[in-house]
Formats: structure tokens, C-alpha cells, sequence
């Protein structure tokens, strides 16, 4: 399905609609929809369940503009898939980018979400120098995307340490997730990075205190770094709780789609709260 906010156009889908309980997801930076096709494969059928394609990636607009990536623009975009919806409350999910998305969106909207989760995700960069740093960084790699391609790109992307558990799935699904991210352009993958890269986020660690909703946050047992930075948001987060999958890394989602949505299952359900 598509709507059009100005001169953009947004792609999501909209699965089990007559489903009175519904959840959101957002995928990572150079993901799609596509992504939670695994984890909607172990969801039930009475779950009303909606995937966006952010800004750059997948089906939706890929405009030269970074205003149309920065978390205002993306915090629209909810608000008009919602809208379309009708959704007056939602449980809100995001992965790696789509789950600091989240955090921002659910800190200024409260009202609207029931329940958040938040997989291998963060509340920021709080040191400016390691922001500005994080800042370059990607800026090298909007450098790189520009200059060599989108090939040549994801082809270094997914050899970095942080995925590299990753090609421990099975090949197949493994050859599909790269070809499926060689499909987003470098346009794309440039503003969302200039746009809402980590660094350009505004760090949320002095806000988590006051995000009075129920957050399960989850993280592979691999990935060391996000445990720790979880961890962390575990112990400021009033109400929330900390999940580790055991034998997987970053991309939880992929790795192992069944215990993930166990967990969501449970959490949604209330099980995992009254434990």
C-alpha cells in the first residue's frame, strides 16, 4: 500500500486489518518491509500487524532532500500511516535505526503506544565528540556510497564484525536479505544517513526516565557492545525489561525470527510481564 505525504511517497503493509490489536514495525538501515517476513511468519493470524518502509529504503521515495529523513519527517510519516489506519493505539517495534525511530517516536507519543520493543537499538550518543566522530564516520560512507555504488556498498556492509553472524543462517535466506538491500539506491542510503544516522540523533538517555511505557528491550547474546548500551537503557527505563537471545548477534531478527516473536508474543500478551 502506498499514501503520499506532500511530494513522498510512503510504502507499508497492512496485514490482518480486521485485528483489533496492532503492531508497527520499522526495519534497520538498509532494510525494508521485507525484513520482518520471517518474524510475521510465527505471528498469529488475530494481530494486526504494519510495516513501514522508511525513507530511502525499499518502496518508498528515495527523494535528494535529507529534510526528508530527519526523525521529524519519519514521525510524520507514522502519524499519516496512522492515521490512514485508524489507529488510535499501537504497539510500536523497531530494529538497529527503526528502533531509535522508535525511542523518539514513542517518548513524544506516548499516548499512542501501548507497548514498545526495541531490538539491538539505542538512545544515542551522549559524549559530543563521539557524536561528531560518529558524525564523520558516516559521512566517509556516504562518501564511499556515492562514489562507488550501491553494490559495492552493501558488499562492505555486510562484512563488518557487527553482521558477521549473520552468514551463519541458512545461504539461501542469507543471498535474499543482500539482494534485497542492493534494491534500495544510494540516494537513499546517503540522506538516511545525513538525515537520522546515529550521530545526527539527538541523544534520549535523559528522557528514558520519563517514558512511562512497558519497553522490552532485546539484543543477540553476541552482540556485545548493544548489551552493554542496553543494559544501560534497562536500568533508566522505569518500566522495562531486558531479553538476551542466546547464539545470535545484531540482527536478532534474521538470525533467529522464533524466539524473537516468542518474545514479542509473550510481551504483548502480558505473560512476559507478569513473570
Amino acid at each position: 500500500m502506498k499514501i503520499k505525504l506532500s511530494d513522498f511517497s510512503v510504502n507499508f503493509v497492512d496485514i490482518n486489518p480486521s485485528s483489533s490489536l496492532s503492531i508497527i514495525f520499522l526495519h534497520g538501515f538498509t532494510g525494508s518491509i521485507n525484513d520482518w517476513e520471517y518474524i510475521f511468519n510465527y505471528l498469529p493470524t488475530d494481530l494486526r500487524i504494519i510495516a513501514i518502509d522508511l525513507p530511502g529504503h525499499g518502496h518508498s521515495s528515495s527523494i535528494d532532500k535529507v529534510k526528508y529523513y530527519t526523525i521529524e519527517f519519519i514521525s510524520r510519516i507514522i502519524d499519516a500511516v496512522t492515521s490512514e489506519l485508524e489507529l488510535n493505539k499501537f504497539s510500536l517495534c523497531g530494529y538497529s535505526m527503526g528502533g531509535r525511530v522508535a525511542l523518539n517516536y514513542s517518548i513524544t507519543h506516548q499516548n499512542l503506544i501501548s507497548k514498545l520493543i526495541l531490538i539491538s537499538s539505542t538512545a544515542g550518543i551522549e559524549k559530543k565528540n563521539d557524536q561528531q566522530m560518529r558524525i564523520e564516520s558516516d559521512e566517509m560512507l556516504c562518501s564511499m556510497i556515492e562514489k562507488n555504488g550501491i553494490d559495492y556498498f552493501v558488499d562492505y556492509w555486510k562484512n563488518l564484525p557487527l553482521f558477521s553472524s549473520l552468514k551463519r543462517i541458512d545461504s539461501n535466506i542469507y543471498n535474499s536479505i543482500i539482494e534485497q538491500k542492493k534494491q534500495n539506491t544510494s540516494t537513499g542510503l546517503v540522506n538516511s544517513l545525513r538525515g537520522f544516522g546515529t550521530g545526527k540523533m539527538i541523544p534520549m538517555w535523559d528522557s528514558l526516565d520519563k517514558l512511562n511505557l512497558e519497553t522490552l528491550l532485546v539484543c543477540g547474546e553476541l552482540d556485545k557492545k548493544f548489551i552493554n548500551i542496553n543494559t544501560e537503557m534497562n536500568q533508566k527505563i522505569i518500566n522495562s525489561k531486558l531479553r538476551i537471545i542466546p547464539n545470535v548477534g545484531h540482527n536478532v531478527c534474521m538470525e533467529n525470527p522464533g524466539e524473537l516473536s516468542d518474545l514479542l508474543i509473550n510481551f504483548i500478551s502480558q505473560k512476559l510481564f507478569r513473570g
